[in-house]
């Protein structure tokens, strides 16, 4: 039984020491996996999006309708010219209708416009997040793989003092529940970093089974914020913000398309649905910059105080590692110090990604109503 579980345990080690599996695969064939840079996987995000491929479809088509409107609209004036007065006429109510339908149609088509460059903040977000997302990963993986052989080492430490009699079956016991637990974090940090690659290939249009190298950290900035006010304000301009500027275009298509719209009093009702909804999306725009700027302000000041503490886990193992080579410590000792330090860098690539995104979404708080969601990967 403790021969089966130390070899298990070796194996769940092995496979997810750097997805040894899929890589020797790989070396096998003499093929080396690709390397890729975070400005390279946003590209490939925009060029295989089909989130990006549908907006380009919905421009076109509303550009198609827009067209279509607006010779629409020609012809009811070529076809009402009155030669005995010289002059171009419609007859009633005709032209007034096909100049709303115009006009609104020309509308939609630069609201699709609109969303068409949101949609690819949106993917290029979701890209980094991504990114970022498979180095958290690998990073809970060598923290796990960290426990794990120490919780390893430990179990086999016990069985060596029980053969001997200097200790108990309890303390057999509860070391063997440690490296099954060990083993199925390990087990599920490994799992974790699969889903991971299989989401940004999915995103970026690599086969499944790839596991591409990446090559960028994310970097930690601190947002410099002269007013809070100011950023506020920026983020309600419709100048700034396509969002707001697609919403009070919505509402402005809705005073041209109540006029035909059967029953008219039903068009006026979605005329004042559009208003509040441009209204709702300020107010709830107002609200994200306050909620995003109160957690960058958090994740900077606990990056910080991470960072202090992945100083004191390098120090820590490094005076462990000494400790061991004079005799003053045992391995396990060392692998203890190993394991916090993982943990300790994981930490920080946690605060780092995700201040990451919670700032470019701050800078572009449009982002905040369009990520996460399915349809950009």
């Amino acid at each position: 039984m403790h021969r089966v579980l130390i070899v298990a345990a070796f194996t769940v080690w092995f496979a997810l020491s750097g997805l040894v599996t899929a890589f020797a695969a790989n070396e096998a064939a003499g093929v080396q996996p690709k390397s890729l840079a975070l400005d390279q996987v946003v590209e490939l995000a925009l060029r295989n999006s089909m989130g990006i491929k549908q907006a380009e479809l919905d421009v076109d088509r509303a550009r198609e309708v827009a067209d279509a409107a607006w010779e629409y609209h020609g012809y009811m004036l070529v076809k009402t010219w009155t030669g005995t007065d010289n002059l171009y006429k419609s007859y009633p109510g005709s032209d007034e209708h096909s100049w709303y339908k115009a006009l609104s149609a020309d509308r939609g088509w630069h609201i699709q416009q609109k969303t068409f460059e949101m949609t690819k903040d949106a993917i290029s977000l979701n890209a980094r997040r991504l990114y970022n997302d498979i180095l958290k990963k690998q990073h809970g993986l060598g923290a796990a793989g960290a426990a794990l052989e120490k919780a390893e080492r430990d179990y086999r430490t016990v069985l060596a003092l029980a053969a001997v009699g200097m200790s108990t079956n309890m303390q057999v016991y509860a070391a063997s529940a440690g490296l099954q637990r060990a083993g199925s974090a390990a087990e599920q940090a490994r799992a974790d970093l699969e889903g991971a690659y299989r989401a940004l290939n999915k995103l970026i249009g690599l086969e499944p089974e790839e596991r591409p190298v990446l090559t960028t950290e994310p970097e930690f900035k601190a947002v410099a914020v002269e007013s809070l006010d100011l950023a506020i304000n920026r983020a309600l301009s419709l100048d700034n913000n396509p969002y707001l500027w697609s919403k009070r275009e919505g509402y402005e298509l809705q005073r041209y398309v109540w006029s035909y719209t059967q029953p008219s009093e039903a068009g006026l009702i979605d005329r004042d649905k559009a208003w509040l909804s441009y209204e709702d999306a300020r107010a709830e725009t107002r609200n994200k910059i306050y909620e995003l700027f109160d957690t960058m302000k958090t994740l900077e000041a606990a990056h910080a105080s991470a960072q202090e503490g992945l100083a004191l886990a390098r120090e820590a193992l490094r005076a462990a590692e000494l400790r061991h080579w004079v005799g003053l410590a045992t391995y396990t000792a060392v692998l203890e110090q190993k394991a916090a330090l993982a943990q300790a860098e994981a930490a920080v690539l946690e605060l780092r990604s995700t201040h990451a995104s919670v700032k470019e979404t701050f800078e572009k708080p449009w982002l905040a109503f369009l990520v996460p969601s399915t349809a950009f990967r």
